[in-house]
């Protein structure tokens, strides 16, 4: 329990768990409302699926009633013990609402990918299309989130990544296999990551029409699997399935290693400072690092000052006069666990977070968007990138 005090759940809780659990697993889905299944591999075991009927919030509450269930058929059994340890235990007790149910058990739900399947259809100006099947210069059927105006939207660029981690969503009848992180719009809400979601959620189509959430279904598979994503124009939404549900493109980031030069950036190091509290030292160091990245890949004069005001606002921000000019506006992140926290807004990506800021009504960030109009008229032409700088923290004692 301490690894959890600190943040720390390995695969060593999910073997420990899968491995004393299964036994009583079984007999639990009917009295729980879950179904349950347990595989072969130790630390990929674990296969949940909530149902509209077992009204189960998707998330400790389930832990929760999954614990209380194998008691009643055996009170010894270890995932009754490790449940009531972590009701000891402060920080979970904090944090109950927000963890999901992966990360008890893998502590890996977090992932920058935001992607779909092969095979998910897509709403296209044509008729439906597979998502491996979409290409740049595209037009696919977006909505504008905020009036709800449908158009067709251009596809800007596509992504092809490999994960191990999947959500099945059952939505009116539909399976739609998905990323964590990839956000629905939820009616009445705005986007909701799919791993947030809960059943019972009313996601909407082109139309405007309800659709429920009926089934969630985690999925760790052996070997990777391909997923797709696409950065859609103007609105940055699409619709997938053959329901036609209604999900933001969510910007992917690309790893920084892809395209940039980090030698510099990776050999940085400086002693903490002991007046500042950790957090806070840590973020100004993510910020120094980033300015080294910036620095070794020529991305411009620093001019962050224009879009911050203490530690509000953009972390970095840097202009290349190009030609073509080039704004380059960075989002930095330093832990020492490698696990980067993001607000719900920058999530949806560098570029709606920086437009959401732009559109703020207090003082300091009226002078934000000044400043970008400013710059708008002085280079007509002037690109916008956004990138994540995510520094993993080593900390070392060295002698003075």
């Amino acid at each position: 329990m301490e690894g959890f005090a600190d943040g720390a759940l390995s695969g060593a809780i999910s073997g420990a768990v899968t491995g004393a659990a299964c036994a009583g697993l079984g007999a639990l889905g009917a009295a729980a409302g879950k179904s349950i299944q347990c595989m072969s591999t130790v630390g990929k075991a674990i296969n949940v699926t909530s149902k509209v009927t077992a009204a189960l919030s998707f998330g400790m509450d389930g832990f929760d009633m999954l614990a209380m269930g194998v008691s009643l058929f055996d009170p010894s059994n270890a995932l009754v013990e490790f449940n009531r340890k972590l009701h000891s235990n402060a920080l979970y007790n904090g944090f109950q609402i927000a963890v999901n149910a992966l990360a008890v058990f893998s502590a890996g739900a977090a992932s920058t990918m935001k992607c779909f399947v092969a095979g998910t259809m897509v709403l296209t100006a044509t008729g439906l299309v597979a998502i491996e099947n979409i290409k740049a210069g595209d037009k696919v059927i977006a909505t504008n989130p905020e009036t709800f105006e449908v158009a067709e939207k251009t596809v800007l660029e596509t992504y092809v990544r490999d994960t191990t981690e999947l959500l099945h969503l059952t939505i009116n009848g539909e399976v739609i296999k998905t990323t964590f992180e990839h956000p629905f719009y939820v009616k009445d809400v705005g986007f909701v990551e799919a791993g947030k979601l809960l059943v019972g959620d009313k996601l909407v189509d082109s139309k405007g029409n309800v659709l429920v959430v009926e089934e969630k279904k985690l999925e760790i598979t052996d070997e990777p699997v391909k997923v797709y994503n696409f950065k859609v124009d103007d609105f940055h939404t699409y619709h997938v399935g053959n329901n036609g549900i209604l999900v933001h493109n969510a910007d992917y980031n690309p790893v920084l290693n892809d395209k940039f030069k980090l030698t510099e950036a990776k050999k940085y190091e400086r002693k903490i400072n002991n007046s500042k509290n950790l957090h806070h030292d840590l973020g100004d160091f993510g910020e120094e690092v980033m300015k080294k990245v910036a620095k070794e890949n020529n991305l411009g004069n620093d001019i962050s000052a224009m879009f911050k005001r203490g530690r509000n606002g953009i972390d970095g921000t840097f202009l290349s006069e190009g030609p073509p000019p080039k704004l380059t506006i960075i989002e930095s992140k330093a832990s020492v666990k490698g696990k980067f926290n993001y607000s719900s807004k920058q999530k949806l990506g560098g570029e709606k977070y920086f437009k959401d800021m732009l559109r703020r009504s207090s003082k300091q960030y009226k002078n934000m968007a000044k400043n970008y109009k400013n710059l708008k008229k002085q280079f007509p032409e002037l690109k916008v990138d956004y990138i994540r700088v995510e520094a993993k923290v080593k900390i070392t004692k060295k002698k003075v």
